[in-house]
């Protein structure tokens, strides 16, 4: 069976230190492909990884028959624009999280990628994780729970340096132009920070089921929120200096 060809959007960090090797080890799927708005980032991670071709625009690179599927790991702010270009030159997509910024474009792109029959995959890898799972099966053997709390913590989520040191470039780009739902100004830090941590969310939603938003209230900094699934689970997110 032939290779996948998959074109890289984006050469930052995290398609450096996780998503370029995880694809090179497997069997099924190589990088044939690389762009970013960096040429010469882009350029030297293609020579490290002899990745095939680097693009300066990616509309260029999704003109590729050579390109089956994208890994989409750009900013937040682009990915709805995107993932919505690839989906419409016919190819299959993983985006990091999150998929877009507004749940409206969220769900065109579910709609464009159904319509076209195309795979698009966001990466939330802890669903697949082996802790992840075992919890899913021991909440369920335990019955009905009353209440669920999800707290996140930051810190060290690389857990150290990669074993292959990113490279850098100190090319300047065009910053994305920054993109919201219809939520207070003095809300918008906390979303963006909501938006970065959305695992823990995401966890709640397969460990328990999709919720129904019973409240949720914005106080100091503290994003509360009560959900049912069947029961109640809480969630708490902060904190916050909306002031700043």
């Amino acid at each position: 069976m032939p290779k996948l060809g998959i074109g890289v959007i984006g050469s930052g960090f995290i398609a450096q230190a996780v998503h370029i090797p995880s694809i090179i080890r497997t069997e099924r799927a190589s990088v044939v492909a690389i762009s970013d708005l960096k040429v010469k980032l882009a350029s030297s991670v293609a020579a490290r990884w002899q990745i095939p071709k680097a693009y300066a625009d990616y509309q260029d690179m999704l003109r590729s028959d050579e390109v089956q599927a994208v890994f989409v790991l750009t900013d937040k702010y682009s990915h709805y624009q995107v993932v919505m270009d690839a989906l419409v030159a016919g190819k299959h997509v993983f985006v990091e999280k999150p998929l877009a910024m507004r749940y409206s474009d969220a769900l065109k792109i579910a709609q464009e990628a159904n319509r076209r029959n195309l795979v698009t995959f966001v990466g939330y890898m802890k669903r697949y994780d082996a802790g992840m799972n075992l919890a899913k099966e021991k909440i369920l053997s335990f019955g009905k729970p009353s209440f669920a709390r999800a707290t996140y913590f930051g810190g060290n989520w690389t857990f150290g340096e990669p074993q292959i040191k990113p490279l850098t470039s100190d090319e300047t780009v065009p910053q994305s132009q920054k993109s919201y739902p219809e939520i207070p100004p003095q809300a918008i830090r906390l979303y963006d920070d909501l938006l970065e941590q959305i695992h823990v969310i995401n966890s709640v939603r397969y460990l328990f089921g999709e919720p129904k938003v019973l409240s949720s209230n914005l106080k100091a900094g503290f994003l509360c929120s009560s959900l049912d699934v069947g029961h109640l689970i809480s969630l708490e997110f902060g904190s916050v200096n909306l002031g700043g």
